[in-house]
Parts: C-alpha cells; sequence; structure tokens
C-alpha cells in the first residue's frame, strides 16, 4: 500500500511541480506544493479515523485509502482550476466528486460498518458547520491567518 500511495504522490508532486506561483486569492498565502502536502496528511488522518472508527482491515484500509487520495487529488485540481476559470461553482463540484469518492468506499465496507460510516460522516459535516460559524473556518485559539510569505 505505501508504494502504491508513494507512487501517486510522487507523480501528483510532479505534475503540480509546474505550477511555481502560488494561487492567489486563498485564505493563506501557500505554495501549491505546500497545500497538497496538506491536504495528503488529512487525506491520511481521514482513512486513520475510518480505520479506527469503521475498524477496517487491512485490505479495506488500502482501498479506502486509494480512493481518499484519489480524490483528494481531484479536489486539488478543481480548486485550482476555479481560479482561473469564473463562474466555476466549485461547491456542486465539489459535492460531486465526494457523492463519487463515497460510491467508491461504500462496496469495500460491510453492513454495520456502512451504518457507522454515515455516523461519522455526519459527525464530521457537523464539525465543518461549527468550524464555520466560528469564522469561516477558523479554529478556536488561532486567528486563523498565517504570515504573508517575503
Amino acid at each position: 500500500m505505501r508504494t502504491t500511495l508513494f507512487t501517486i504522490v510522487l507523480v501528483a508532486l510532479s505534475l503540480n511541480g509546474s505550477a511555481q506561483q502560488p494561487i492567489q486569492n486563498l485564505r493563506y498565502d501557500f505554495t501549491p506544493e505546500e497545500r497538497m502536502q496538506m491536504q495528503i496528511m488529512m487525506t491520511q488522518q481521514q482513512t486513520r479515523e475510518m480505520v479506527t472508527r469503521l475498524n477496517l482491515d487491512e485490505e479495506q484500509e488500502q482501498a479506502i485509502g486509494e480512493i481518499n487520495l484519489k480524490y483528494i487529488l481531484l479536489r486539488i485540481q478543481i480548486m485550482e482550476l476555479a481560479q482561473t476559470e469564473e463562474g466555476l461553482d466549485i461547491r456542486a463540484l465539489m459535492n460531486e466528486l465526494e457523492d463519487k469518492r463515497e460510491k467508491e468506499v461504500l462496496p469495500f465496507l460491510e453492513e454495520h460498518q456502512i451504518e457507522q460510516y454515515y455516523v461519522l460522516k455526519e459527525e464530521q459535516q457537523k464539525r465543518r458547520q461549527q468550524m464555520q460559524q466560528r469564522g469561516g473556518g477558523q479554529r478556536e485559539g488561532g486567528s486563523g491567518q498565517r504570515r504573508q510569505r517575503e
């Protein structure tokens, strides 16, 4: 599994390496490589949470980890495309992407895991809504701002 994920990450980084300038108008001033690394780390955390909460076996963990990584890379591409395409409905595209990811994940889960998956998904949705209500995604104890690059 690690070899496959490592290969996918290397390919993604090489594809993203051509975008040298940071994308403007985002909340933080991150380079494309930094954003990708953060997204990959969040995806790995998401997979670990699924492994723990759903009690996934190694085969399920590998398959779902690869699916999660595949869709986070697509999500990054959509966010980059949104910077150049006016009128692009990002929310609709992200929702569609999440629906497709879920349809790929569900066949790897057993019935009792599917029930727990929807509980986990609802909890995550509530956390996102709470973060948005606290100030557009800012975490408690932080200003939500990152120092500008010189």
